[in-house]
């Protein structure tokens, strides 16, 4: 697939390891409980609605 990246993104792009086929590759438990933290953090800030 082609896509069209602004000049600073293409410069990221190319800067990454050529070790996955992924740009930003990423561990999927990690990602999630990532998540979670921040939904908790986020949750504990919200004023409750009654």
């Amino acid at each position: 697939m082609t896509i069209s990246v602004l000049a600073g993104s293409y410069i990221i792009v190319k800067t990454q390891s050529e070790t996955d086929g992924r740009i930003f590759p990423y561990n999927s438990t990690s990602v999630t409980a990532g998540f979670q933290r921040v939904r908790t953090a986020i949750e504990m800030t919200l004023p409750k609605i009654s």
